[in-house]
C-alpha cells in the first residue's frame, strides 16, 4: 500500500495530491496508522487561520474526503 505522508506537504496539499478515486485508500492507511484525526485537526486549522489560499485548499480537501460543508 501506498505511504500517503509527506513531511514538506501541508495537510491540505497531502489530500488534493491523492489520485482520483484514492480517498478511501487514504483514509484507510491514515485509519490504520492511526493519523486520521491529527490530520483532520491540520485541515480545520488550515480552514480557520491559513491564508485565503490555503483555507481554499483546505476546503477542497476536506471536501474531498467527504466532509460536508456547513
Amino acid at each position: 500500500m501506498e505511504d500517503f505522508r509527506h513531511a514538506t506537504q501541508s495537510a491540505s496539499q497531502e489530500v488534493l495530491s491523492i489520485e482520483k478515486g484514492g480517498a478511501v485508500a487514504f483514509i484507510q492507511q491514515q485509519l490504520h496508522d492511526r493519523l486520521l484525526h491529527e490530520t483532520v485537526v491540520k485541515l480545520n486549522q488550515e480552514y480557520l487561520y491559513g491564508t485565503p489560499n490555503e483555507r481554499e485548499d483546505a476546503r477542497k480537501a476536506l471536501t474531498r474526503l467527504g466532509f460536508a460543508e456547513v
